[in-house]
């Protein structure tokens, strides 16, 4: 998992931490595109043919999971509804293989013709990290695949740049032991990782880790597994694209 970048900003006169949500140029990705019906992959693939995305097809749950095996993907577009293995099961199947071989979390968008509550729910508990109901504006695709992929810079005084690295490898075991603590329902274990986080991430700028901090005491506490899961994956991707600015 690539959680630091640090670099020199000379231009910036700031000596205290600032948190900011930075867009940058749109960068290559390899996008693995799971829809059983035609007219939906052109679409999509028209939408997206003038940024530097390559996409590769599947047709159903169960070809999007055998190219999962075969390829590491930086982002899944995935269709809900489908023959052989719906998006469900193919998203579920997705998360255990990341968990069982220690592979790095990967971004998955559902797509679904409905917008109920219960689908969009549903989707975020089998593992999904956004929804897009069906027909989407080409605008709201893009702005979603670089909502969960453009880089996070965190710009930071020189007084903590030797100890950012400390606090991000202990995230990182933050996550394996919060997949672990989930997969065996150990809500205690839970509750003390988001305690913990709640405490700490904003004293070195990472606000939004506060939040999921929060929000993963709260739902170990309410046995919320389905939530626990969904603030895991914002937790795992927030590390991911975690860009690092010494100013």
């Amino acid at each position: 998992m690539e959680i630091l970048s640090l670099t020199k900003n000379t231009n910036v006169q700031n000596d205290v931490i600032n948190y900011q949500s930075a867009k940058s140029d749109v960068r290559s990705l390899e996008i693995l595109l799971v829809d059983d019906n035609e007219d939906n992959r052109l679409v999509v693939k028209a939408f997206l043919k003038n940024l530097p995305w390559t996409l590769i097809e599947a047709f159903n749950g169960m070809d999007a999971l055998q190219k999962f095996r075969d390829k590491k993907f930086d982002l899944i577009l995935m269709d809900m509804q489908m023959p052989v293995m719906d998006g469900y099961a193919a998203t579920e199947s997705i998360r255990e293989l990341e968990y069982q071989n220690g592979i790095p979390h990967t971004p998955i968008i559902a797509f679904t013709a409905y917008a109920l509550k219960e689908e969009i729910e549903r989707c975020l508990s089998s593992g999904c990290n956004l929804h897009l109901s069906k027909p989407f504006k080409e605008n709201d695709l893009v702005r979603s695949v670089e909502s969960l992929s453009s880089p996070i810079s965190v710009n930071i005084s020189k007084g903590f740049a030797d100890i950012i690295p400390k606090y991000l490898s202990n995230r990182s075991k933050d996550i394996e032991q919060l997949k672990k603590a989930i997969a065996e329902e150990n809500f205690d274990v839970a509750q003390i990782i988001g305690h913990k986080l709640l405490g700490s991430a904003g004293s070195y700028g990472f606000d939004s880790l506060s939040e999921v901090g929060l929000k993963l005491e709260l739902f170990s506490k309410q046995r919320n597994l389905a939530e626990l899961r969904k603030n895991l994956y914002v937790y795992e991707n927030f590390l991911q694209r975690l860009r690092i600015i010494e100013v």
